[in-house]
């Protein structure tokens, strides 16, 4: 996804704590006789921030993140593979986004993880009574690099394929061992990265939980949070 977007659903998920429409959902509403909490979510009138999306941004792309981004922070112990299944479907026809086939669970992926590392940095300074870093403005973004360009599927060894097994994981996934290392599509990351890059891949098939990250925002957020083990003399995490 393009910086606009990433920046949307961090500012998104740091805000959605006061949404008064989250607030109204009755707790029995995913219990209720076939009810789709996928639905049932698109239909509440959330509080929709508008400095939390660059003015440009389609309304049908800010609808989705709303949702998306309200659903991870405020619901996530309703959440299920349907509400999963509904949220990828959706993803995958919104045409403003163009994500096909497994893109769509690559971005899902993506959201995830920076809306659940946002509002956690968010949260924790909140704790500690402390303000939280301000997150860049949307004007900022000229200024910083974007996202590598990189198919998976091209620096795979020449029989292995992205595999996707619901006993596994919801979401696709590869090995370390179908990486190769030598392929032109594996020297795009930067050397530095190279070793996060593997690390972050699975070693094995056994049932797992676990958020991906890209090789330079993996050492990114690693920093931020060698940064804010201590934050006063009296204060650790």
């Amino acid at each position: 996804m393009n910086s606009s977007i990433r920046l949307a659903v961090a500012k998104c998920a740091q805000t959605c704590t006061k949404c008064k429409g989250c607030d109204e959902l009755p707790m029995d509403a995913c219990l209720l006789p076939g009810a789709k909490f996928y639905e049932v979510l698109k239909g509440l009138k959330h509080d929709i921030d508008q400095d939390n999306f660059p003015h440009t941004m389609d309304i049908k792309i800010k609808n989705l993140l709303t949702n998306l981004v309200h659903a991870i922070v405020r619901h996530q112990n309703r959440l299920d593979k349907e509400w999963y299944d509904d949220t990828i479907k959706d993803l995958q026809e919104c045409n403003q986004l163009n994500l096909k086939g497994t893109m769509a669970n690559t971005a899902f992926c993506e959201i995830v993880t920076i809306a659940s590392m946002s509002h956690g940095v968010k949260l924790l300074y909140t704790l500690l009574e402390e303000d939280a870093p301000d997150l860049p403005s949307f004007e900022d973004l000229s200024q910083s690099p974007q996202p590598m360009e990189i198919d998976i599927t091209k620096m795979l060894k020449t029989k292995a394929i992205i595999r996707h097994k619901e006993c596994i994981a919801n979401a696709p996934y590869i090995l370390t061992a179908d990486v190769d290392q030598n392929s032109p599509e594996f020297s795009k990351i930067p050397q530095a990265y190279h070793e996060k890059f593997i690390q972050a891949a699975m070693q094995d098939t056994t049932p797992f939980l676990a958020l991906s990250m890209s090789p330079i925002d993996l050492a990114v957020f690693n920093g931020l949070f060698t940064s804010i083990l201590y934050l006063g003399d009296e204060v650790s995490i």
